[in-house]
């Protein structure tokens, strides 16, 4: 990813999803940082009810920057936590 951000191009067209941008790539990277982060200081396999306040918190932060594209919160939050299940240090 930061090969891509160093290319001087204006669009970037991704494996799936629609036509990006570098902000669209820097995006991904935080979101890559952050799952991880998060996974560093808890198991998602103990469930969403056994998450302390702060990672609640950081999962809910992690969501209000992205858009749920049609579906509800807790759906996209799912998807968050199972991000965070399969996370491993970003190879950038």
């Amino acid at each position: 990813m930061e090969k891509i951000l160093s290319l001087d191009v204006e669009a970037i067209l991704p494996g799936h999803g629609p036509l990006g941008t570098k902000e669209a790539v820097s995006k991904q990277m935080r979101y890559m940082e952050r799952v991880h982060e998060v996974r560093s200081k808890w198991d998602p396999a103990d469930g969403w009810e056994s998450a302390p306040k702060g990672i609640r918190e950081e999962i809910e932060g992690i969501l209000s920057e992205y858009p749920l594209h049609g579906r509800s919160r807790e759906y996209m939050r799912d998807r968050v936590i199972q991000s965070i299940a399969v996370s491993g240090a970003p190879q950038f």
